[in-house]
């Protein structure tokens, strides 16, 4: 038996070769590696460029490029034709239809698309108006409603008015505090109905107690009557309605060319009665007006107002009375006396509009600056003033003094119609009369 071992137990001679055995396969070349890497590269190529191909053709994998590119990647579900009911408990506060609604992901914000309706209701739930708009965005941690693209609403009754015409409101957005019940309107906006028209800065309106506030704003009314267009301006600058109750502050009005102005002025619709209090005043052509109080009852069977609190008017002439007479002529006392202004005082004035009777009372006091420094006064414990037929009746210690003298009566009645002017004293009139004695013609004698 002859044993060959495997390995030989000294080393090899660097310069040995081995030779192979009878019968094995030749050993491959660097050709051949070179060639084997290169088969391995394209084929990682091919298959790299077959997975893009087969991606470019999922229908999934196109839809979320297609999302990401047109905003939908962040939108968990869209809808279209929706009609939403927002409640608070078992309360309805609105109503809205609407084109489309998507909702995030995140659920944060719902984005509303073409409001076509909507209605919203009070505390009691009754119907207060309508609403369109171009698009809403719904902020659900804030529970709050941002109406935007020329939002428009329609409310039933007019806030500013005491009728029950409805009132259209533009604005360029509302915000709606959902969970405070209240809508605000922070940007300047306009008010239209049959027959007047606002504008104003500011609209708060709370859905619970039906308070809305308007801030800074100019009403505007248009009345006609026997084709004559007349049109009445009110400036404001705080306008509230809550209830029965409304109420202003910095009140102008402008009614021709009659202005008038009150701090602030409260209207109860309910009693029909409206006050205004403050430094109040009055202007126009014929008349200035001052008091701290003005009350008006304007029920049907009962329209009265009632001036009081330091009352003081000037009482200017008219145009055509400042003509001074012509040469030759002489100007009486009636005719003097248009021609310059008088300035009165009084403890308050009463007017009825059904009689068209003004009253004055709380003692009446009158001066009238005349030329040259003279000055004509009067006074009289009270006043009537028939206005159908312009007459001025003065009752009870009626007192006239100027330069010419002094009268006292206890009734003077008096015609202020242009052109028919004249004095009565029904009850005798008793006076002195002052002049001199060169008005006389004669010479002073010495006293003895």
């Amino acid at each position: 038996m002859r044993i060959v071992p495997e390995h030989l137990a000294s080393s090899p001679h660097p310069d040995a070769r081995e030779v192979p055995p009878a019968g094995a396969p030749p050993r491959p070349s660097l050709f051949r590696s070179l060639l084997m890497g290169l088969l391995t590269l394209l084929v990682a190529l091919a298959l790299l460029w077959g997975v893009e191909l087969v991606r470019r053709q999922d229908p999934f994998a196109r839809l979320a490029r297609q999302m990401a590119q047109s905003g939908l990647a962040d939108i968990e579900l869209r809808l279209h034709d929706v009609a939403i009911t927002l409640r608070e408990g078992k309360r309805t506060m609105a109503t809205l239809s609407v084109e489309r609604i998507d909702i995030e992901r995140s659920r944060i914000q719902w984005r509303v698309v073409n409001l076509h309706e909507s209605a919203f209701y009070d505390e009691e739930g009754k119907l207060l108006g309508h609403a369109v708009a171009g698009e809403a965005v719904y902020n659900q941690p804030r529970r709050q409603l941002l109406i935007m693209g020329a939002p428009t609403i329609t409310l039933l009754r007019n806030p500013l008015l005491e009728n029950n015409s409805p009132v259209t409101l533009r604005m360029p957005l509302i915000r709606w505090d959902l969970r405070a019940s209240q809508i605000a309107v922070e940007h300047p906006f306009t008010m239209e109905w049959r027959g007047g028209s606002a504008r104003a800065e500011r609209l708060m309106l709370s859905l619970r107690d039906s308070h809305l506030r308007i801030e800074r704003g100019t009403l505007r009314l248009q009345t006609e009557s026997r084709n004559e267009r007349r049109e009445i301006e009110i400036d404001f600058g705080i306008w509230e309605q809550m209830g029965n109750i409304q109420k202003g502050q910095d009140l102008k009005f402008r009614d021709g060319d009659t202005t008038a102005f009150a701090p602030y002025g409260e209207v109860d619709s309910k009693r029909r009665y409206a006050i205004a209090t403050g430094e109040l005043w009055l202007k126009d052509p014929r008349l200035d007006l001052q008091a701290n109080k003005l009350e008006v009852w304007y029920a049907q069977n009962q329209k009265r107002a009632l001036l009081s609190q330091n009352v003081r008017m000037l009482i200017k002439p008219r145009e055509n009375a400042n003509q001074p007479p012509a040469e030759g002529e002489e100007e009486d006392r009636l005719q003097e006396a248009k021609r310059y202004p008088v300035e009165a005082e009084c403890g308050q004035i009463e007017y009825f509009y059904r009689k068209k009777i003004g009253v004055i009372t709380g003692g009446i006091k009158a001066v009238q600056r005349l030329k040259e420094g003279k000055i004509r006064k009067l006074s009289a414990d009270r006043a009537e003033y028939d206005q159908k037929n312009e007459i001025l009746t003065l009752i009870g210690n009626v007192t006239l003094e100027d330069p010419d003298g002094k009268f006292i009566a206890e009734l003077l009645i008096v015609s202020v119609k242009e052109g028919e002017e004249w004095v009565k004293a029904p009850k005798g009139v008793k006076g002195v009369i002052y002049y001199t004695e060169e008005e006389e013609g004669g010479e002073s004698t010495p006293p003895r």
